[in-house]
């Protein structure tokens, strides 16, 4: 069983940011698996956990509606739209039929545009359909000035400005909750940002991928790297790269790793052809994949 943790987000928390000149932005709407996974153990004071504790990414809740990444087929109804629709069942479909009878089909009309990744959330449904909604969240800046170690006052040309995501709630699948009630995320957490509580916790029973299946990504995933996790028969996603600290612990020292890796996205779907170890990279925030028949059946799951 894993277990799906909710947290209520009390302050603006800034992560993922890149920068440009002074300015950190924030460049993704989601809390990286990475980030959450830290605070976690970090609150927890347990590094013995680097090697075994695992979470996925953290996505928004909106109106108490879990988001998830979009797949190829819940498209945009159109290029600039923000609804998104699906047919209940489709990726029991795809495995049916094959990719490319499926892909012949698809999209559900010429306007509609396949947008892998995109956040969405559900709005509503019929006895065809699941609709969904583009999750936007909203931001601030603020400035900070760099604090000089020898005279205790501003550095001079050190002022920066990060963007803080004002999110509301998130929901990610955790190995365990590690019977944590409160703790801070991100960047900023000495200047009063990123304090979040532990709203709810359940567990949750989601089918094991098996050699065969047709397995959504919900994290960012990986079929090799110094050693192969698992072989496909295809892949209807797209690439991106995987950036952030990853650690581990030998007992003695932290270890940390900042790779550069391409990876397939978040919403990404996969063939197994071979599974050889999905649980390796965990830890890393890679290879959550879970076989579900459409986005609504895991939406209804998590809630």
């Amino acid at each position: 069983m894993t277990k799906v943790i909710k947290l209520k987000i009390k302050e603006p928390i800034a992560f993922s940011s890149r920068r440009i000149k002074s300015y950190y932005f924030s460049s993704a709407d989601y809390l990286p698996a990475q980030t959450i996974r830290g605070a976690m153990i970090s609150t927890k004071g347990d590094y013995s956990l680097l090697d075994s504790y695992y979470t996925s990414p953290a996505y928004p809740v909106i109106g108490k509606k879990p988001s998830v990444p979009s797949h190829a087929f819940s498209p945009a109804k159109s290029r600039k739209c923000k609804k998104y629709l699906e047919e209940k069942g489709i990726l029991e479909r795809l495995k049916k039929e094959g990719e490319e009878k499926l892909l012949a089909n698809y999209p559900y009309s010429p306007e509609a545009k396949p947008k892998i990744g995109d956040l969405i959330y559900p709005v509503g449904e019929d006895e065809k359909y699941n609709y969904y909604e583009k999750v936007e969240v909203p931001s601030i800046i603020t400035q900070h000035v760099a604090i000089s170690k020898k005279t205790g006052s501003n550095e001079g040309g050190m002022l920066y400005a990060y963007e803080y995501k004002l999110l509301d709630e998130v929901w990610f699948l955790a190995s365990d909750d590690l019977g944590l009630k409160e703790l801070r995320i991100g960047k900023g957490r000495n200047r009063g940002f990123g304090s979040a509580e532990v709203e709810s916790v359940k567990e949750v029973d989601l089918d094991e991928p098996k050699e065969g299946d047709i397995v959504y990504c919900l994290s960012q995933c990986l079929p090799f790297f110094g050693k192969t996790f698992f072989d496909y028969d295809f892949i209807i996603g797209r690439t991106e790269l995987y950036l952030g600290w990853f650690t581990r612990y030998d007992g003695k020292l932290i270890m940390g790793q900042k790779p550069v890796i391409k990876v397939l996205s978040a919403g990404s779907l996969v063939k197994l052809k071979k599974i050889y170890d999905l649980d390796y990279l965990k830890p890393a925030g890679l290879n959550f994949m879970v076989k579900i028949s459409d986005l609504g059946e895991l939406i209804k799951k998590v809630m």
